[in-house]
């Protein structure tokens, strides 16, 4: 991991809240780190929320729209069909796994 743990997760919660156009300079420095300085799956929630915040698609099931009568409704996936490929090619669990965390 990058330096210290503590710095990795502080930058990534902010980032979560940065504007679309600083998410994506934020996102061009992180890009082509190797896995060892930045989780797979992070650069996969921060692809989907540059991605939603265009009004684009996202690609690996990261975005949640709300949750309704306790079921849980996701932003617009692009090729729902090569989704779980898409999340295990980035070390994600299976989409049915990171929705429970909604509703536990």
């Amino acid at each position: 991991m990058m330096g210290s743990l503590k710095m990795y997760i502080k930058q990534e919660l902010l980032s979560l809240h940065l504007p679309t156009e600083d998410l994506k300079k934020f996102f061009e420095n992180i890009e082509d780190l190797p896995e060892e300085k930045i989780l797979l799956s992070d650069k996969a929630f921060i692809i989907d929320k540059i991605r939603v915040g265009e009004g684009r698609s996202q690609l690996y099931g990261t975005q949640i729209e709300g949750i309704e009568n306790g079921k849980i409704k996701l932003k617009k996936i692009e090729d729902e069909e090569g989704l779980e490929k898409r999340r295990k090619e980035m070390k994600m669990e299976t989409l049915s796994e990171y929705l429970k965390k909604f509703t536990q």
